[in-house]
């Protein structure tokens, strides 16, 4: 556990050890680790790597998933609406299994819901002052949230606060239902 905890550090904290996403990577990491000695890893995610070497714009997740899953022999899954996104996060991520689609129609049905270690949302860019992003992500967990494990991890990324961003309309829905994050910041994290 330890050496794998130090080998994500030695590959990503390069790139990711001064954002605002590393916490939160770290802290779903070390959880995933500690987990994948009694279950299967399986980690999902809405929007894709668009970019190469994009650590402090779309953060390189399909990447860092990827690198994860393949580390603790399980599997990781993305899915983006744009084709270029698409290609270009296959390329960075080859062992990713990377799927153009809308997200909300493919998590509906994603037929290993039950199974999922990681649920982490990133497909709707957020604009200032708008809750497009934030209705769109809420679509994404309600498509899936009943079919997920207890204890799967729920990630939200670009949560410019409790009240703006990507997470916005997540955190109230799942407030409503006495989920309370388990980690807030730029990327918030809930347990189910």
């Amino acid at each position: 556990m330890t050496l794998l905890r130090a080998g994500f550090a030695k590959t990503f904290a390069p790139h990711l050890g001064e954002s605002r996403r590393w916490s939160a990577f770290t802290f779903m990491a070390d959880i995933l680790i500690a987990r994948s000695f009694s279950q299967p890893t399986l980690i999902v995610e809405t929007g894709c790597a668009r970019q190469e070497n994009n650590w402090n714009g779309d953060g390189q997740s399909t990447v860092v998933w990827s690198w994860l899953a393949g580390q603790l022999d399980g599997f990781a899954y993305s899915v983006d609406i744009n084709p270029d996104n698409v290609n270009t996060a296959r390329a960075l991520a080859p062992s990713a299994r990377v799927t153009v689609g809308d997200s909300v129609d493919f998590l509906r049905h994603f037929g290993n819901a039950s199974s999922i270690s990681l649920l982490y949302l990133d497909s709707f860019d957020y604009k200032t002052g708008s809750l497009d992003a934030a209705e769109h992500h809420l679509r994404e967990l309600q498509a899936i949230y009943d079919r997920l494990p207890a204890d799967c991890i729920i990630a939200v990324d670009d949560c410019i606060t409790p009240t703006e961003g990507k997470g916005a309309l997540v955190r109230q829905w799942l407030e409503e239902r006495g989920n309370l994050p388990v980690l807030e910041g730029y990327v918030t994290v809930w347990l189910k």
